[in-house]
Protein backbone atom coordinates (compact mmCIF):
# COMPACT_ATOMS: atom_id res chain seq x y z
CA UNK A 1 0.00 0.00 0.00
CA UNK A 2 1.50 3.30 -1.03
CA UNK A 3 0.76 6.64 0.54
CA UNK A 4 0.12 9.81 -1.41
CA UNK A 5 0.98 13.38 -0.55
CA UNK A 6 -1.81 15.96 -0.47
CA UNK A 7 -1.96 19.58 -1.52
CA UNK A 8 -4.57 21.17 0.75
CA UNK A 9 -6.39 24.36 -0.19
CA UNK A 10 -5.19 27.65 1.33
CA UNK A 11 -6.54 28.59 4.75
CA UNK A 12 -8.12 32.07 4.59
CA UNK A 13 -7.69 32.55 8.34
CA UNK A 14 -3.97 31.71 8.59
CA UNK A 15 -0.85 32.81 6.84
CA UNK A 16 1.63 30.22 5.57
CA UNK A 17 4.07 31.05 8.38
CA UNK A 18 1.34 30.79 11.00
CA UNK A 19 0.25 27.47 9.54
CA UNK A 20 3.86 26.18 9.57
CA UNK A 21 4.37 27.26 13.21
CA UNK A 22 1.09 25.62 14.21
CA UNK A 23 2.02 22.35 12.48
CA UNK A 24 5.41 22.22 14.22
CA UNK A 25 3.76 22.92 17.56
CA UNK A 26 1.17 20.23 16.98
CA UNK A 27 3.80 17.67 15.95
CA UNK A 28 5.83 18.41 19.06
CA UNK A 29 2.82 18.20 21.38
CA UNK A 30 1.67 14.99 19.71
CA UNK A 31 5.12 13.38 20.07
CA UNK A 32 5.27 14.39 23.75
CA UNK A 33 1.77 13.08 24.39
CA UNK A 34 2.45 9.71 22.71
CA UNK A 35 5.73 9.35 24.58
CA UNK A 36 3.92 9.87 27.90
CA UNK A 37 1.35 7.16 27.17
CA UNK A 38 1.80 3.70 28.69
CA UNK A 39 1.43 0.88 26.25
CA UNK A 40 -1.51 -1.39 26.94
CA UNK A 41 -2.70 -4.60 25.37
CA UNK A 42 -5.56 -4.03 22.94
CA UNK A 43 -8.71 -5.81 24.09
CA UNK A 44 -12.36 -6.10 23.18
CA UNK A 45 -11.86 -5.30 19.51
CA UNK A 46 -14.63 -4.48 17.09
CA UNK A 47 -16.53 -7.39 15.63
CA UNK A 48 -16.74 -8.02 11.91
CA UNK A 49 -20.53 -7.87 11.96
CA UNK A 50 -20.76 -4.51 13.75
CA UNK A 51 -17.47 -2.75 13.20
CA UNK A 52 -19.00 0.08 11.16
CA UNK A 53 -21.44 1.02 13.94
CA UNK A 54 -18.72 0.76 16.59
CA UNK A 55 -16.45 2.92 14.48
CA UNK A 56 -19.17 5.56 14.18
CA UNK A 57 -19.36 5.68 17.97
CA UNK A 58 -15.57 6.16 18.30
CA UNK A 59 -14.63 9.78 19.21
CA UNK A 60 -11.96 9.99 16.52
CA UNK A 61 -14.30 8.96 13.72
CA UNK A 62 -17.66 10.15 15.04
CA UNK A 63 -19.73 12.12 12.56
CA UNK A 64 -21.33 14.10 15.41
CA UNK A 65 -19.78 15.84 18.40
CA UNK A 66 -20.24 14.37 21.89
CA UNK A 67 -23.28 15.51 23.90
CA UNK A 68 -22.79 19.05 25.19
CA UNK A 69 -19.80 19.75 22.95
CA UNK A 70 -19.77 22.37 20.22
CA UNK A 71 -17.13 23.61 17.89
CA UNK A 72 -16.73 26.60 20.15
CA UNK A 73 -15.71 24.64 23.23
CA UNK A 74 -13.56 21.86 21.72
CA UNK A 75 -10.00 21.61 23.08
CA UNK A 76 -7.70 23.81 21.01
CA UNK A 77 -5.53 20.88 19.89
CA UNK A 78 -8.51 18.90 18.60
CA UNK A 79 -10.02 21.94 16.92
CA UNK A 80 -6.72 22.72 15.21
CA UNK A 81 -6.32 19.12 14.03
CA UNK A 82 -9.82 19.10 12.62
CA UNK A 83 -9.20 22.35 10.77
CA UNK A 84 -5.84 21.35 9.38
CA UNK A 85 -6.57 17.77 8.39
CA UNK A 86 -10.19 16.70 8.70
CA UNK A 87 -12.41 19.74 8.46
CA UNK A 88 -14.55 19.63 5.33
CA UNK A 89 -14.30 23.40 5.06
CA UNK A 90 -10.53 23.15 4.83
CA UNK A 91 -10.25 20.06 2.61
CA UNK A 92 -11.91 18.70 -0.47
CA UNK A 93 -13.44 15.19 -0.38
CA UNK A 94 -10.45 13.81 -2.26
CA UNK A 95 -8.00 15.48 0.13
CA UNK A 96 -9.89 14.07 3.09
CA UNK A 97 -9.92 10.62 1.52
CA UNK A 98 -6.17 10.77 0.96
CA UNK A 99 -5.60 11.94 4.52
CA UNK A 100 -7.61 9.03 5.89
CA UNK A 101 -5.82 6.65 3.55
CA UNK A 102 -2.41 7.89 4.74
CA UNK A 103 -3.49 7.50 8.36
CA UNK A 104 -4.76 4.02 7.62
CA UNK A 105 -1.46 3.08 5.98
CA UNK A 106 0.43 4.24 9.06
CA UNK A 107 -1.89 2.29 11.37
CA UNK A 108 -1.58 -0.77 9.13
CA UNK A 109 2.21 -0.66 9.35
CA UNK A 110 1.87 -0.45 13.12
CA UNK A 111 -0.39 -3.56 12.94
CA UNK A 112 -3.31 -1.58 14.38
CA UNK A 113 -5.61 -3.26 11.89
CA UNK A 114 -8.95 -2.36 13.46
CA UNK A 115 -8.03 1.31 13.60
CA UNK A 116 -6.75 1.04 10.02
CA UNK A 117 -10.13 -0.37 8.93
CA UNK A 118 -11.84 2.59 10.56
CA UNK A 119 -9.54 5.10 8.89
CA UNK A 120 -9.93 3.57 5.42
CA UNK A 121 -13.70 3.52 5.95
CA UNK A 122 -13.70 7.25 6.65
CA UNK A 123 -11.85 7.75 3.40
CA UNK A 124 -14.40 5.62 1.53
CA UNK A 125 -17.26 7.62 3.06
CA UNK A 126 -15.95 10.76 1.34
CA UNK A 127 -17.25 9.31 -1.96
CA UNK A 128 -14.52 10.94 -4.00
CA UNK A 129 -14.76 10.86 -7.79
CA UNK A 130 -11.18 9.55 -8.01
CA UNK A 131 -11.70 5.92 -9.07
CA UNK A 132 -8.07 4.98 -8.46
CA UNK A 133 -8.21 6.33 -4.91
CA UNK A 134 -11.48 4.56 -4.20
CA UNK A 135 -10.01 1.28 -5.42
CA UNK A 136 -6.96 1.74 -3.18
CA UNK A 137 -9.08 2.51 -0.13
CA UNK A 138 -11.20 -0.60 -0.61
CA UNK A 139 -8.17 -2.80 -1.24
CA UNK A 140 -6.33 -1.39 1.77
CA UNK A 141 -9.37 -1.98 3.96
CA UNK A 142 -9.54 -5.52 2.56
CA UNK A 143 -5.92 -6.07 3.59
CA UNK A 144 -6.65 -4.88 7.13
CA UNK A 145 -9.77 -7.05 7.37
CA UNK A 146 -7.77 -10.00 6.07
CA UNK A 147 -5.27 -9.64 8.90
CA UNK A 148 -8.22 -9.66 11.32
CA UNK A 149 -9.45 -12.95 9.77
CA UNK A 150 -12.56 -11.14 8.53
CA UNK A 151 -12.28 -12.89 5.19
CA UNK A 152 -15.86 -12.28 4.00
CA UNK A 153 -15.58 -8.55 4.61
CA UNK A 154 -12.17 -8.52 2.94
CA UNK A 155 -13.56 -10.32 -0.12
CA UNK A 156 -16.40 -7.82 -0.40
CA UNK A 157 -13.90 -4.95 -0.43
CA UNK A 158 -11.79 -6.67 -3.10
CA UNK A 159 -14.83 -7.00 -5.33
CA UNK A 160 -15.63 -3.30 -4.83
CA UNK A 161 -12.02 -2.38 -5.59
CA UNK A 162 -12.26 -4.28 -8.88
CA UNK A 163 -15.43 -2.39 -9.78
CA UNK A 164 -13.51 0.87 -9.46
CA UNK A 165 -10.43 -0.57 -11.17
CA UNK A 166 -11.15 -3.75 -13.20
CA UNK A 167 -7.49 -4.48 -13.98
CA UNK A 168 -6.36 -4.17 -10.32
CA UNK A 169 -3.99 -7.13 -9.99
CA UNK A 170 -3.46 -6.71 -6.24
CA UNK A 171 -7.22 -6.83 -5.70
CA UNK A 172 -7.47 -10.01 -7.78
CA UNK A 173 -4.76 -11.67 -5.70
CA UNK A 174 -6.24 -10.58 -2.37
CA UNK A 175 -9.67 -11.79 -3.49
CA UNK A 176 -8.18 -15.18 -4.41
CA UNK A 177 -6.50 -15.36 -0.99
CA UNK A 178 -9.81 -14.60 0.73
CA UNK A 179 -11.59 -17.27 -1.29
CA UNK A 180 -8.91 -19.78 -0.32
CA UNK A 181 -9.35 -18.99 3.36
CA UNK A 182 -13.12 -19.35 2.98
CA UNK A 183 -12.62 -22.54 0.94
CA UNK A 184 -14.54 -21.00 -1.94
CA UNK A 185 -12.40 -22.98 -4.32
CA UNK A 186 -14.21 -22.25 -7.61
CA UNK A 187 -14.19 -18.51 -6.90
CA UNK A 188 -10.50 -18.69 -5.97
CA UNK A 189 -9.68 -20.28 -9.32
CA UNK A 190 -11.77 -17.61 -11.07
CA UNK A 191 -9.76 -14.75 -9.57
CA UNK A 192 -6.48 -16.54 -10.30
CA UNK A 193 -7.48 -17.04 -13.93
CA UNK A 194 -8.44 -13.37 -14.10
CA UNK A 195 -5.00 -12.46 -12.77
CA UNK A 196 -3.33 -14.84 -15.24
CA UNK A 197 -5.12 -13.13 -18.13
CA UNK A 198 -3.97 -9.72 -16.89
CA UNK A 199 -0.32 -10.67 -16.22
CA UNK A 200 0.32 -13.93 -18.07
CA UNK A 201 1.83 -12.30 -21.17
CA UNK A 202 4.85 -11.02 -19.22
CA UNK A 203 8.16 -12.71 -19.99
CA UNK A 204 9.04 -12.75 -16.29
CA UNK A 205 6.14 -13.66 -14.00
CA UNK A 206 5.37 -11.06 -11.36
CA UNK A 207 5.27 -11.93 -7.66
CA UNK A 208 1.47 -11.72 -7.77
CA UNK A 209 1.28 -14.09 -10.71
CA UNK A 210 3.61 -16.59 -9.03
CA UNK A 211 1.49 -16.54 -5.89
CA UNK A 212 -1.70 -16.94 -7.93
CA UNK A 213 -0.23 -20.01 -9.67
CA UNK A 214 0.74 -21.47 -6.29
CA UNK A 215 -2.81 -20.87 -5.11
CA UNK A 216 -4.15 -22.72 -8.14
CA UNK A 217 -1.95 -25.71 -7.27
CA UNK A 218 -3.19 -25.67 -3.67
CA UNK A 219 -6.80 -25.41 -4.81
CA UNK A 220 -6.41 -28.35 -7.18
CA UNK A 221 -4.92 -30.47 -4.39
CA UNK A 222 -7.73 -29.44 -2.05
CA UNK A 223 -10.34 -30.27 -4.68
CA UNK A 224 -8.85 -33.74 -5.14
CA UNK A 225 -8.85 -34.24 -1.36
CA UNK A 226 -12.46 -33.08 -1.09
CA UNK A 227 -13.47 -35.38 -3.93
CA UNK A 228 -11.76 -38.32 -2.24
CA UNK A 229 -13.47 -37.49 1.06
CA UNK A 230 -16.81 -37.16 -0.73
CA UNK A 231 -16.46 -40.62 -2.26
CA UNK A 232 -15.43 -42.00 1.14
CA UNK A 233 -18.47 -40.45 2.82
CA UNK A 234 -20.77 -41.80 0.13
CA UNK A 235 -19.30 -45.29 0.56
CA UNK A 236 -19.76 -45.09 4.33
CA UNK A 237 -23.35 -43.94 3.86
CA UNK A 238 -24.06 -46.83 1.48
CA UNK A 239 -22.54 -49.32 3.92
CA UNK A 240 -24.45 -47.81 6.85
CA UNK A 241 -27.65 -47.92 4.84
CA UNK A 242 -27.06 -51.56 3.96
CA UNK A 243 -26.37 -52.45 7.60
CA UNK A 244 -29.52 -50.65 8.70
CA UNK A 245 -31.53 -52.51 6.08
CA UNK A 246 -30.14 -55.87 7.26
CA UNK A 247 -30.74 -54.90 10.90
CA UNK A 248 -34.32 -53.81 10.20
CA UNK A 249 -35.04 -57.12 8.43
CA UNK A 250 -33.52 -59.12 11.31
CA UNK A 251 -35.55 -57.22 13.95
CA UNK A 252 -38.75 -57.69 11.98
CA UNK A 253 -37.98 -61.39 11.46
CA UNK A 254 -37.39 -61.78 15.23
CA UNK A 255 -40.84 -60.19 15.82
CA UNK A 256 -39.41 -57.61 18.22
CA UNK A 257 -41.69 -54.69 19.07
CA UNK A 258 -39.80 -51.38 19.14
CA UNK A 259 -41.07 -48.32 21.00
CA UNK A 260 -41.16 -45.74 19.60
CA UNK A 261 -41.68 -47.15 16.13
CA UNK A 262 -39.79 -45.92 13.09
CA UNK A 263 -41.04 -42.70 11.55
CA UNK A 264 -42.54 -42.72 8.09
CA UNK A 265 -39.85 -43.17 5.47
CA UNK A 266 -37.29 -44.44 8.02
CA UNK A 267 -36.09 -48.02 8.32
CA UNK A 268 -35.62 -47.90 12.09
CA UNK A 269 -36.23 -45.55 15.01
CA UNK A 270 -33.32 -44.11 16.94
CA UNK A 271 -31.85 -47.14 18.72
CA UNK A 272 -29.10 -45.32 20.60
CA UNK A 273 -29.44 -46.42 24.27
CA UNK A 274 -30.47 -43.70 26.72
CA UNK A 275 -28.23 -45.13 29.45
CA UNK A 276 -24.67 -43.70 29.39
CA UNK A 277 -23.16 -47.14 30.15
CA UNK A 278 -24.80 -48.54 27.00
CA UNK A 279 -24.49 -45.48 24.75
CA UNK A 280 -21.87 -47.09 22.50
CA UNK A 281 -23.54 -50.50 22.37
CA UNK A 282 -26.68 -50.13 20.27
CA UNK A 283 -28.28 -53.31 18.94
CA UNK A 284 -26.29 -54.80 16.09
CA UNK A 285 -26.27 -57.76 13.73
CA UNK A 286 -23.17 -59.89 14.31
CA UNK A 287 -21.81 -63.33 13.50
CA UNK A 288 -23.42 -66.06 15.58
CA UNK A 289 -20.69 -67.96 17.48
CA UNK A 290 -23.07 -70.88 18.00
CA UNK A 291 -24.09 -71.14 14.34
CA UNK A 292 -21.16 -70.49 11.95
CA UNK A 293 -22.14 -68.58 8.83
CA UNK A 294 -25.24 -67.15 10.49
CA UNK A 295 -25.87 -63.76 12.06
CA UNK A 296 -27.80 -62.91 15.21
CA UNK A 297 -29.04 -59.82 17.01
CA UNK A 298 -26.87 -58.59 19.88
CA UNK A 299 -28.70 -56.34 22.34
CA UNK A 300 -27.74 -54.00 25.16
CA UNK A 301 -29.83 -55.04 28.19
CA UNK A 302 -30.74 -53.38 31.50
CA UNK A 303 -31.34 -55.60 34.58
CA UNK A 304 -33.10 -53.62 37.32
CA UNK A 305 -32.82 -54.80 40.96
CA UNK A 306 -35.62 -53.07 42.93
CA UNK A 307 -34.32 -54.45 46.24
CA UNK A 308 -30.80 -53.13 45.67
CA UNK A 309 -31.93 -49.90 43.95
CA UNK A 310 -29.34 -50.68 41.33
CA UNK A 311 -29.19 -51.60 37.65
CA UNK A 312 -26.78 -53.96 35.91
CA UNK A 313 -26.01 -53.22 32.28
CA UNK A 314 -25.15 -56.01 29.87
CA UNK A 315 -23.51 -54.35 26.88
CA UNK A 316 -23.66 -57.31 24.50
CA UNK A 317 -26.30 -60.01 24.98
CA UNK A 318 -26.64 -62.38 22.03
CA UNK A 319 -30.30 -63.13 21.38
CA UNK A 320 -29.72 -66.87 21.58
CA UNK A 321 -28.21 -66.73 25.09
CA UNK A 322 -30.47 -67.77 27.99
CA UNK A 323 -31.04 -65.79 31.17
CA UNK A 324 -29.51 -68.55 33.30
CA UNK A 325 -26.34 -68.47 31.19
CA UNK A 326 -26.08 -64.70 31.59
CA UNK A 327 -26.49 -64.89 35.39
CA UNK A 328 -23.98 -67.74 35.67
CA UNK A 329 -21.47 -65.58 33.79
CA UNK A 330 -22.23 -62.49 35.88
CA UNK A 331 -22.08 -64.26 39.26
CA UNK A 332 -19.46 -66.82 38.18
CA UNK A 333 -21.83 -69.64 39.18
CA UNK A 334 -21.96 -68.88 42.89
CA UNK A 335 -23.83 -66.60 45.33
CA UNK A 336 -22.50 -63.09 45.83
CA UNK A 337 -23.07 -60.37 48.40
CA UNK A 338 -24.38 -57.14 46.96
CA UNK A 339 -24.72 -53.82 48.83
CA UNK A 340 -27.97 -51.87 48.96
CA UNK A 341 -27.46 -48.54 47.21
CA UNK A 342 -28.23 -45.62 49.53
CA UNK A 343 -27.73 -47.64 52.72
CA UNK A 344 -23.96 -47.36 52.97
CA UNK A 345 -24.22 -46.13 56.57
CA UNK A 346 -25.56 -49.51 57.74
CA UNK A 347 -23.42 -51.46 55.23
CA UNK A 348 -26.46 -53.54 54.32
CA UNK A 349 -25.67 -56.39 51.92
CA UNK A 350 -27.94 -59.04 50.38
CA UNK A 351 -26.83 -62.39 49.04
CA UNK A 352 -27.88 -63.04 45.46
CA UNK A 353 -27.76 -66.65 44.24
CA UNK A 354 -27.84 -66.91 40.41
CA UNK A 355 -29.76 -70.19 40.75
CA UNK A 356 -32.53 -68.50 42.74
CA UNK A 357 -33.23 -65.37 40.71
CA UNK A 358 -36.50 -64.48 39.03
CA UNK A 359 -36.71 -62.25 35.95
CA UNK A 360 -39.75 -60.18 35.03
CA UNK A 361 -40.75 -57.89 32.18
CA UNK A 362 -43.59 -55.35 32.12
CA UNK A 363 -46.47 -56.39 29.89
CA UNK A 364 -47.49 -53.75 27.36
CA UNK A 365 -51.09 -54.93 27.72
CA UNK A 366 -51.65 -54.16 31.41
CA UNK A 367 -48.30 -52.91 32.75
CA UNK A 368 -48.08 -55.92 35.10
CA UNK A 369 -44.94 -58.03 35.64
CA UNK A 370 -44.67 -61.21 33.57
CA UNK A 371 -42.32 -63.95 34.82
CA UNK A 372 -39.51 -65.21 32.58
CA UNK A 373 -38.22 -68.78 32.75
CA UNK A 374 -34.47 -68.91 33.38
CA UNK A 375 -33.99 -71.32 30.49
CA UNK A 376 -35.63 -68.91 28.05
CA UNK A 377 -33.39 -67.17 25.55
CA UNK A 378 -33.52 -63.43 25.00
CA UNK A 379 -34.89 -64.08 21.50
CA UNK A 380 -37.82 -66.09 22.89
CA UNK A 381 -38.79 -63.39 25.39
CA UNK A 382 -38.49 -60.45 22.99
CA UNK A 383 -40.69 -62.27 20.49
CA UNK A 384 -43.65 -62.16 22.88
CA UNK A 385 -46.38 -59.80 21.72
CA UNK A 386 -46.64 -57.96 25.04
CA UNK A 387 -42.87 -57.52 25.50
CA UNK A 388 -41.55 -54.24 24.13
CA UNK A 389 -38.07 -52.84 23.61
CA UNK A 390 -38.06 -49.18 24.58
CA UNK A 391 -35.42 -46.82 23.18
CA UNK A 392 -33.40 -49.75 21.89
CA UNK A 393 -32.81 -51.38 25.31
CA UNK A 394 -34.67 -54.49 26.59
CA UNK A 395 -35.25 -53.97 30.34
CA UNK A 396 -36.11 -56.53 33.03
CA UNK A 397 -36.70 -56.65 36.78
CA UNK A 398 -34.60 -59.13 38.78
CA UNK A 399 -35.71 -60.37 42.22
CA UNK A 400 -34.78 -63.14 44.63
CA UNK A 401 -37.41 -65.85 44.39
CA UNK A 402 -39.84 -65.66 47.30
CA UNK A 403 -38.24 -62.57 48.82
CA UNK A 404 -40.17 -59.75 50.47
CA UNK A 405 -38.91 -57.44 47.75
CA UNK A 406 -40.45 -59.68 45.11
CA UNK A 407 -43.78 -59.73 46.96
CA UNK A 408 -43.65 -55.95 47.29
CA UNK A 409 -43.00 -55.58 43.55
CA UNK A 410 -45.98 -57.78 42.69
CA UNK A 411 -48.23 -56.03 45.20
CA UNK A 412 -47.30 -52.60 43.81
CA UNK A 413 -48.12 -53.82 40.30
CA UNK A 414 -51.51 -55.15 41.43
CA UNK A 415 -50.73 -58.88 41.36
Amino acid sequence: MSGCSTSGSANPTMSDKERERLMRKLEKETDEFLASRKQAKYQDGWKEQSWEKEMADHPLFAQQLPDGATRGNLPPLLEALRQVKYDEAENSPEELARNYKDDGNHLFKEKSYRAAVASYSEGIYQKTLNQELNAQLHLNRAAAQYHLDNFNAALDDCILALKFKPNYVKAMLRAAQCCWQLRKLHECIKFCVQLEEAEGAQSVPSAALKEARELVNRVEKEQKLQERNRRKREKELRERRQKNEELAVAIEKARVTLVPAAEEGELLPNLTPRFPALRDFAVSLESDVNEPGQKCLVWPVALVYPELKETDFVQKWSEGTTFSAIFDAMYQGRPAERPVIGDEENNTVIVYDPAKLQVWYKSSKNDKPVAVRDKSSLRQVLARKDCIVEDGVPSFWVTRKGSEAEKDLLNRQGI
